[in-house]
């Protein structure tokens, strides 16, 4: 389903026709045909699942995670994959509103951002809530220094 193609230059290209029957193209550059042939079985696995509108099996979604982003980007291009999204960790001590939300009132109305941010933006490894719930009124170091304090005295 997909072939690869070399320039004169040494640059190698897979080629492949996507699902609305256009060519697509990825240019790979100065890569060994060892390397081709393996993103070419790739982008077949992909188009496949494409295809057929099947998930792609865990390997694959493994190898596609593990890409660099100039790599995902140039998937995402020919529709071979969504395009990523930056996350950006919001400041867990900013207050958001909800705007529009019927039934509540004063302080409920208020949440803070960091119920959208990532699990453990103070940098601890643990999204415990906890954690969380102390980060609303300090700052996310102190809010870990507490938890891990309140672990050892658990113990």
């Amino acid at each position: 389903m997909a072939s690869i193609s070399r320039e004169p230059n040494g640059w190698r290209t897979v080629q492949f026709v996507a699902g609305d029957g256009k060519r697509r193209s990825i240019r790979l550059g100065k890569v060994s045909q060892r390397d081709a042939e393996t993103f070419k079985l790739r982008v077949e696995l992909l188009l496949v699942a494409q295809l057929a509108g099947q998930a792609i099996d865990a390997d694959t979604a493994r190898w596609v995670a593990s890409r660099p982003q100039e790599i995902a980007d140039k998937l995402a291009k020919v529709g071979l994959i969504a395009p990523r999204t930056e996350r950006v960790l919001a400041d867990p001590l900013r207050c958001t509103t909800i705007p529009g939300r019927a039934g509540l009132t004063g302080h409920t109305q208020s949440l803070p951002a960091v119920a959208h941010a990532s699990p453990a933006p103070c940098g601890c490894g643990r999204s415990s809530w906890i954690c969380r719930a102390l980060r609303r009124r300090a700052s996310a170091e102190t809010a870990h220094r507490r938890v891990a304090r309140g672990r050892r005295l658990r113990r």
